[in-house]
């Protein structure tokens, strides 16, 4: 096999060793090599920045001398999100019969880096889990577990809701009637309803430990009015600070302006006006009392409640928060 190595901008490779299972050679200056290699084995294979790369050898690149280009690189995070230890196998597909592969160690929670991968996303694969699957978040890659069925229930203390948008993790929920949902999703996430324009409360799940998940919901609730200190507002975040995994979500204002929030249990609760990742950032205040909504206004509102009793209706109060 006879060809040349060049880098994404055509400049020849020099000096990388280039073998197949019989012999090897190392690229001149010009990015050429000849290397021998016995059927059916026909191809030849490099290491470039820490990764392997291969190029078979097609019939229809017989007496033809092979360019090798290399792709665009770049670092890459990993992050784990399966419940059990892998070694996950990564590859791109470059060119026709030339291919980049590596394997890493996958440990639940676990982050690594890799060096010198092409921009592409990944092809993910893990010996003995079906389904494992990558998802490209920004600069990192998620290793994710295979997605399955869950079985979302909005239970109602009346008359079943109607207009239900039921969302699980990154999915919309499928209705099957009578007030039961599916969605098919992988890992924890966060599961939520919104009937009629007031939410349910949200529940956090485990999808390796459970497939149900029940969301109560009441036509009833409390409410907020953020119009004298958010009057731009078009959007609000609610956390949990108290559930374990939390859960976070998105509320539009009613036609009146106003937020309409699910019955709260006993906990401490954060809200935002600004965006989710700004919100993360503020500091729960060192003074809170029950049913009032402490904020702060840098940037946007972000306000704490603490709920000492299930808290089913009126308008929550708003006042700054007392420390800085």
């Amino acid at each position: 096999m006879v060809g040349r190595v060049i880098d994404v901008g055509g400049n020849p490779v020099q000096g990388l060793k280039v073998e197949s299972l019989e012999a090897q050679d190392f690229t001149d200056e010009t990015g050429r090599f000849a290397v021998q290699y016995k059927p059916p084995e026909q191809f030849v294979s490099f290491l470039y920045q820490e990764q392997w790369y291969k190029r078979v050898l097609r019939p229809e690149d017989s007496g033809k001398e092979l360019v090798l280009q290399l792709p665009l690189l770049r670092d890459l995070r990993v992050e784990c999100e399966l419940t059990k230890s892998c070694n996950v196998g990564l590859s791109w597909q470059v060119a026709a019969g030339f291919s980049v592969s590596t394997a890493v160690a996958c440990e639940p929670a676990g982050k690594l880096l890799l060096r010198g991968v092409p921009r592409d996303p990944p092809q993910v694969s893990c010996p003995g889990l079906e389904g494992v699957r990558g998802e490209i978040r920004g600069d990192s890659l998620v290793i994710l577990p295979a997605r399955k069925q869950v079985r979302i229930e909005v239970v109602s203390d009346g008359a079943e809701p109607s207009a239900c948008t039921v969302q699980v993790g990154d999915r919309m929920g499928s209705p099957l009637g009578g007030g039961v949902y599916v969605a098919e999703v992988s890992g924890v996430v966060t599961a939520s309803a919104i009937c009629e324009g007031r939410p349910a409360l949200p529940r956090t799940l485990d999808t390796s430990l459970l497939e149900t998940v029940s969301l109560s919901w009441s036509s009833q609730g409390p409410y907020l009015d953020l119009a004298p200190i958010a009057p731009t507002a078009d959007r609000m975040w609610l956390v949990s600070e108290t559930e374990v995994p939390t859960w976070m979500i998105e509320i539009p204002p009613s036609a009146d302006g106003t937020y309409a929030l699910p019955i709260l249990p006993p906990g401490v609760y954060r809200l935002g006006a600004v965006d989710a990742g700004a919100m993360a950032l503020a500091s729960v205040p060192t003074s809170l009392e029950a049913g009032v909504v402490r904020y702060r206004t840098e940037g946007g509102v972000v306000g704490f409640l603490k709920v000492d009793t299930d808290l089913s209706e009126g308008v929550i109060p708003l006042a700054p928060a007392l420390d800085p």
